[in-house]
């Protein structure tokens, strides 16, 4: 469901212009996920401005969630976290009202990133457990029946050996306290996609 404008490299997309793409093309190019992730960031009344450079945005920040989402399932632990479920509660009744005030997806994506920022902190400080990750799974899996396009099959990625000797190295400089050189590594990782989160139970990396 779209009424605002589609524009096409600045332009409004018409056949007089040619600056139109169809569906079959656009999914030739392009992941259908990607684009349903891009549509479904903005207001259903906006004018939508499709270029290569907004999909290639698009798949940078869906590949986040999943990479949230392979975070989660790689938690482990007992217990259970009440500020878990508090946080979940929130960010459904903030995503509803939003979707309540005629649909207004930048506001509920407001809130999913609010809930998306306090659960990594958690995870970072090592303070959720494996239930607590499945709940948040399970909300998401939620979310995914609207939207349908998180993916929730658990990968076993890896990074290649020079990047993990990287990370290696750089515990050795925390064990030695130089934290100047331990830093260096930490943004050169950075450089190349991989982010570092020191937990209590070890260093963990995500892709971003």
């Amino acid at each position: 469901m779209h009424a605002g404008f589609l524009n096409v490299g600045g332009e409004k997309m018409s056949k007089s212009l040619g600056n139109y793409i169809t569906i079959p093309q656009l999914l030739e190019k392009f992941d259908p996920k990607v684009f349903r992730f891009f549509i479904a960031g903005l207001h259903y009344r906006s004018r939508v401005d499709f270029n290569e450079k907004a999909m290639a945005q698009a798949a940078k920040g869906l590949g986040k969630w999943n990479s949230f989402i392979q975070g989660l399932l790689a938690v482990s632990g007992e217990g259970e976290n009440k500020q878990v479920k508090e946080i979940i509660s929130s960010a459904r009744e903030g995503f509803v009202a939003a979707m309540d005030e005629d649909f207004n997806l930048p506001n509920a994506w407001a809130q999913l990133h609010e809930f998306e920022s306090k659960t990594n902190s958690l995870i970072s400080a090592g303070k959720i457990s494996k239930r607590d990750a499945e709940n948040i799974i399970a909300f998401l899996k939620e979310l995914n029946e609207i939207f349908g396009f998180f993916e929730f099959g658990k990968r076993d990625e890896k990074l290649p050996e020079e990047l993990m000797a990287l990370i290696e190295q750089r515990e050795l400089y925390r064990k030695k306290k130089d934290f100047a050189q331990a830093d260096k590594i930490r943004k050169d990782l950075a450089a190349n996609g991989i982010e570092l989160l020191d937990t209590p139970c070890g260093v963990k990396w995500k892709k971003v």
